[in-house]
């Protein structure tokens, strides 16, 4: 007779690195919270005031004038609720459900605050289509430089191998930045929200996250014999200013030249489409 199989409990894990939260400022607010009405944020570097004057002191400006309007406030960014779950028999005790609770509330935050965070930038921006991976970072951080900011480029992990291929991370300790130092952000979670493609980059100025303290309860279901409990909290990211996006297949090869088709990397056929 064969002896049962050995049971073993896998140890809690920690999430994936990377992503929205390795390139957002992190704040964690204590309770009591006013993060259910949102967040709107007061830009101060998304519309800089300069500008050129004739040196002069006797050419004509007339019509030339030193004035800028201040960037008006965002609408709101809107709160998310994360939640983890778990259950098991009534014989499980309230710390051990709530644990394992709380480990499911740390894996899924961060990829459910990049989907939040996908919606809203695709509301704020429309892409436009380039033709490749390296067209793709060259769009957006031309975007960030004219408005003299050095922001974050939201994509999808899929693009990662691509761009490493290319060049275009530059590991600077434990921050992946672009060829001319913003930060990239490869979130599990952008691709997730509705009409957000897995080709799609997005460029902010710089991101901030708001996090409640989390809370946890237990409940016990004598009908069907179970003990559950729910670990939550109250989140809202935001950035300063939405700069551009870019969908990458679909466009011609731009003045700069093409790059190799992706038929010419083994297993990678599907993107960048159109390469």
């Amino acid at each position: 007779m064969a002896l049962p199989p050995l049971d073993y409990t896998a140890p809690l894990a920690r999430p994936s690195g990377g992503g929205l939260y390795a390139a957002a400022t992190l704040i964690d607010r204590p309770d009591p919270s006013r993060l259910s009405g949102g967040v709107a944020i007061w830009p101060t570097n998304c519309d800089p005031a300069f500008g050129a004057w004739p040196a002069d002191p006797c050419a004509d400006t007339a019509g030339l004038t030193k004035s800028c309007d201040r960037s008006a406030p965002t609408d709101p960014f809107e709160p998310v609720v994360v939640w983890g779950y778990d259950e098991c028999d009534p014989t499980e005790t309230d710390d051990a459900v709530i644990e394992r609770a709380e480990h499911n509330l740390v894996l899924g935050e961060q990829i459910t605050v990049e989907a939040a965070l996908a919606a809203r930038l695709l509301a704020d921006t429309a892409p436009t289509a380039v033709h490749d991976v390296v067209a793709a970072v060259s769009a957006l951080e031309a975007a960030l430089t004219r408005r003299a900011l050095t922001g974050v480029i939201h994509a999808s992990p899929e693009v990662a191998a691509y761009a490493a291929h290319f060049g275009l991370i530059v590991r600077s300790g434990s921050a992946l930045r672009t060829p001319l130092g913003h930060t990239w952000s490869f979130g599990g979670g952008y691709a997730e929200a509705d009409g957000v493609e897995s080709t799609t980059l997005f460029a902010t100025g710089t991101v901030t996250v708001w996090r409640d303290a989390p809370s946890s309860r237990t409940t016990l279901d004598a009908r069907h014999n179970r003990r559950a409990a729910v670990a939550e909290r109250t989140i809202v990211a935001g950035y300063e200013c939405a700069v551009g996006a870019v969908n990458v297949g679909g466009a011609e090869p731009g003045p700069l030249g093409t790059y190799p088709s992706p038929e010419t990397f083994p297993g990678a056929t599907t993107f960048p489409e159109g390469a």
